[in-house]
C-alpha cells in the first residue's frame, strides 16, 4: 500500500464506510418489507409461504453480514496503515456494535413477525 497516497487510503476508507452505510439501509428496507407483507398479508400467506419467505430473508440478510464484515475489514486494513504513516484514525466500535445488535434483534423480530399468526394459535391451543 505504499505507493497509494494517504489521501487516497483516506478517500477509500471513506467509500466503504458510505457502502457500509447504505447496506444498511438496504436491510432496514427489506427487514420493513418483511414485516409490512407479514402484516399485511397474514391472512393470506400459507405456512410455506411464511418459510419460504424467512429463508429468502435469512439469506438476504447472510449475504449482507458477509458483505458488510468484508467491508469492514478492508477499512480495518486501510485504518491500520493510515495510522502507520502517522494520522490517529480509529474504527467506530460503538456504532458498529450497534449495528450488529440492530441486525440481530431486527432479523428475529422480522421472523417473529412472519411467524406470529402460528405462534399466537399454538399459545392459545396450550390454553
Amino acid at each position: 500500500m505504499g505507493a497509494i497516497e494517504t489521501s487516497d487510503l483516506i478517500d477509500l476508507m471513506l467509500v466503504l464506510r458510505e457502502s457500509m452505510d447504505m447496506q444498511i439501509q438496504f436491510w432496514i428496507t427489506v427487514t420493513f418489507a418483511v414485516v409490512v407483507a407479514s402484516v399485511s398479508a397474514s391472512k393470506r400467506l400459507s405456512f410455506r409461504l411464511r418459510i419460504l419467505s424467512a429463508l429468502l430473508y435469512l439469506v438476504a440478510t447472510a449475504a449482507f453480514i458477509s458483505r458488510w464484515y468484508h467491508d469492514y475489514n478492508e477499512m480495518q486494513l486501510f485504518l491500520t496503515e493510515i495510522n502507520i504513516r502517522g494520522l490517529e484514525f480509529e474504527a467506530l466500535q460503538i456504532p458498529a456494535s450497534l449495528r450488529v445488535a440492530l441486525i440481530g434483534i431486527g432479523t428475529f423480530s422480522a421472523v417473529i413477525f412472519l411467524f406470529k399468526d402460528y405462534i399466537k394459535a399454538t399459545d392459545d391451543d396450550s390454553l
